[in-house]
């Protein structure tokens, strides 16, 4: 019998939810956080975009966490249309192991396509480094034709120099971000810096060189985009 990506996807998350202990929530201790950035962005495909996003997260004693935005970029070419949710949760008593499960939709209205992603995940979220991996299921649908179906390997690995509390300064190298799950070869290499300005403010901005592929080890540079912006968080 064969079983459908999706329903795939939700069979793997639900498995990991034995994981999660719910007596966390007994006495949970909350944070709430909002973002609100900017992005700038040139490629060789649509030259230079402009884009704005939000985001806002939940967490509950730092085990599980609920976050999900909205990005929009526009280009004399095209319109875009980002939005993403994501569920994490500890899966262990040392809090730096989670599971999870993200939901990703990509939309350009101009070209009528769109794309759903499904995304179950396993990630060490360390200090220093970490990395995240897993299996990203998507469906894309162009001009009104029948939906095409992949299952594409998806991972990020981080690196940071400086995190002392106030300034954080580090590197990345991922085929996804919190908005969108590109193909395997896709990969981005990324700068990224953070200055606590306070408990509740936050700035941040990244710096992102985009590549179109990888063949027999080498890449094309497609685009760089810049993108920075606030976070507070309560």
């Amino acid at each position: 019998m064969k079983v459908p990506l999706k329903k795939m996807a939700y069979i793997i998350f639900f498995f990991s939810l034995p994981f999660l202990n719910a007596q966390e929530f007994n006495t949970a201790e909350i944070q709430r956080e909002l973002g609100f950035f900017t992005i700038a962005e040139y490629n060789r495909a649509f030259m230079g975009t402009m884009g704005i996003g939000f985001s806002g997260a939940i967490s509950f004693n730092n085990r599980v966490f609920i976050n999900g935005g909205m990005a929009l970029s526009k280009s004399e070419f095209a319109d875009e249309i980002y939005t993403f949710g994501t569920l994490k949760f500890s899966t262990s008593n040392r809090r730096n192991f989670y599971a999870g499960l993200s939901h990703f939709y990509f939309s350009m209205p101009m070209y009528h396509m769109q794309s759903h992603s499904l995304f179950p995940f396993f990630s060490y979220d360390g200090r220093r480094s970490g990395f995240t991996a897993g299996i990203n299921i998507r469906s894309s649908i162009f001009f009104y034709e029948a939906p095409i179906q992949e299952m594409i390997m998806t991972f990020r690995v981080y690196y940071h120099f400086i995190n002392n509390g106030k300034f954080l300064f580090g590197i990345q190298l991922a085929n996804f971000s919190d908005f969108h799950a590109g193909n395997f070869g896709s990969m981005w290499f990324a700068l990224n810096g953070e200055y606590r300005i306070n408990s509740s403010w936050l700035f941040y901005s990244e710096l992102r060189f985009l590549q179109s592929g990888v063949d027999s080890l080498s890449a094309t540079i497609y685009g760089i985009v810049f993108s920075g912006g606030l976070k507070y968080s309560w």
